[in-house]
């Protein structure tokens, strides 16, 4: 027993100690506001909130080049998703009166393809267009092939299944979900005053979610960008 209590110890030490040693960093920090019906939402670590929706549809919002706010959306193959609108509205946290309305237009996602043989073709996801509407195509050189595309933020788009890690070898890869980009869609510009970020509201296969809002503040805290031990 006292040799358990004595480890417990010192690993608390040796975890204080090293968040304690954390360089401060100055960062937007992403914090949910509030919970909504059938939405749960939280943060995962200080630069990120994750919302999720109908306990399998989630959407991670982080910092993203140094001024801005990414979200990256997943959802399991088959389900349907929509944004109302391509408005994405910040607010005074003090007053809720719309400070500024920024729209994000576009949504992209990526396939990765290999030509195994003249014949055979290998792609880690579905070449099929997730959207009834357009979507714009673009091409990478080298190998494997790597295909970006983009589509209009507020069609809905379905979830797809993607290959993880390497196509040419199943021993170094799993099966998961397709990874669906909304970048920059908030631009902080030289914000230094605490706001809040209000989504439009979402459909799931046609049910429709109203997002929690997630309060941006520009902070300067010690920040860990990998564990102390």
């Amino acid at each position: 027993m006292n040799i358990s209590i004595n480890y417990i110890l010192l690993l608390t030490t040796m975890i204080i100690s090293g968040c304690s040693s954390c360089p401060v960093q100055t960062f937007y920090k992403v914090t949910p506001m509030n919970q909504t019906r059938d939405v749960h939402s939280y943060t995962n670590g200080r630069k990120h909130a994750v919302i999720e929706i109908d306990h399998d549809v989630t959407i991670d919002i982080t910092n993203c080049y140094d001024t801005a706010l990414c979200a990256e959306i997943t959802l399991p193959e088959g389900r349907r998703f929509q944004f109302s609108s391509d408005e994405f509205m910040k607010l005074d946290p003090d007053s809720h009166v719309v400070i500024e309305t920024q729209k994000a237009d576009k949504i992209y996602y990526s396939v990765t393809c290999e030509q195994v043989s003249a014949t055979e073709r290998r792609c880690n996801s579905s070449e099929a267009p997730p959207v009834a509407g357009d979507v714009k195509l673009y091409r990478s050189s080298g190998y494997p092939q790597f295909y970006k595309h983009s589509f209009s933020s507020t069609l809905e788009f379905i979830g797809a299944s993607e290959t993880k890690g390497q196509l040419s070898y199943k021993l170094f890869s799993y099966k998961g979900q397709r990874t669906y980009q909304l970048p920059a869609f908030i631009k902080n510009k030289t914000d230094t005053k605490p706001y809040i970020l209000r989504f439009p509201m979402v459909m799931i296969d046609g049910k429709p979610y109203t997002l929690p809002d997630i309060l941006i503040a520009k902070v300067k805290e010690p920040l860990c960008s990998h564990k102390a031990w």
